[in-house]
């Protein structure tokens, strides 16, 4: 199935005031999508919708085909979810910890356990006592218990958050190998836009809990682009440029010409500079970051 799970429509009112309206997206199999959004977008209240932790007003989920809405326990028994901070026995080990959830869902076998444990990196702790776990480990064995039942989507709120750099780059590289590895979807919300544009496939931006944009970040950009050439003599370069169908001169600027063309016609671009002796010292990309993105798409509100 390639859209293992969809967002349709799903709405949200408490009284008269709507928290997400008519809310569509969809996640394949293996990939990590960002939900991002400012202050009050509704992040979170989507997630709980999700989940069934609280009603959905209008619309539905589909996860695998089955409804949120009709057929709650078929489509809930394919989702692990993080919404709040992980809770655990302190006095109890890692392991014992894992146990004890395992019980809670049929055919969850010690191997399976191992397993996780393995995937997540816990082995060194895993049979310590949970209350002496750093923050980054209780991210990882709580994400290791939403795994236990090999749910098809993972759903996780800020897991980076109160992370330090190495906490996050770990976070990081654990949610790629989950989604390699087992194959599960993962969706995550967080703050931190660049580790977002470094850790997840697609970005879905919402506001006002309306849906405002979808950004593919993987996607390989073959539309025409701006590239800045850095040359020894601008006039001489805009006059080799004019020659070129598929360049349009943006501006210049001292030693400098940004250039909206493709990638594929940077050699061509390349070889005109040489045949008329055009100094060429550099070339680069001027690409809209995530972050730039999520401005434009929000107008500039403070992030969540």
């Amino acid at each position: 199935m390639e859209h293992i799970l969809k967002a349709e429509g799903i709405t949200k009112k408490i009284g008269d005031k709507t928290i997400v309206k008519t809310l569509s997206f969809h996640m394949k199999r293996g990939e990590i999508l960002g939900l991002l959004g400012p202050n009050g977008a509704g992040k979170t209240t989507t997630m709980r919708m999700m989940t069934g932790l609280i009603s959905i007003t209008d619309g539905d989920v589909l996860v695998e085909g089955k409804s949120i809405q009709t057929d709650f326990k078929r489509a809930i028994s394919k989702i692990g979810v993080i919404v709040e901070n992980p809770s655990f026995y302190p006095f109890l080990s890692g392991y014992d910890n894992l146990k004890y959830y395992a019980r809670m869902n049929k055919g969850i076998t010690k191997g399976r356990i191992d397993e996780i444990v393995e995937l997540l990196g816990l082995e060194h702790a895993i049979r310590k006592k949970t209350k002496t776990y750093s923050l980054g480990m209780r991210q990882r064995l709580g994400i290791a218990q939403a795994l236990l039942h090999k749910p098809s989507i993972l759903i996780l709120d800020e897991p980076t958050n109160g992370l330090d750099p190495a906490g996050i780059r770990e976070m990081r590289d654990y949610l790629k190998d989950i989604a390699r590895q087992e194959g599960t979807a993962i969706l995550v919300s967080s703050h931190l836009l660049a580790e977002i544009e470094l850790m997840c496939d697609r970005a879905v931006i919402i506001q006002n809990g309306v849906f405002v944009k979808e950004y593919d970040i993987t996607k390989t950009i073959e539309e025409t682009e701006e590239f800045t050439f850095v040359v020894s003599d601008v006039k001489r370069a805009a006059d080799c440029l004019k020659q070129e169908e598929k360049a349009e001169i943006i501006r210049m600027k001292d030693d400098a010409v940004l250039v909206r063309t493709t990638e594929k016609n940077i050699p061509a671009i390349v070889r005109l500079f040489v045949a008329h002796n055009v100094d060429l010292y550099f070339i680069s990309r001027s690409k809209q970051s995530l972050e730039d993105i999520f401005l434009e798409a929000t107008g500039g509100n403070v992030i969540d």
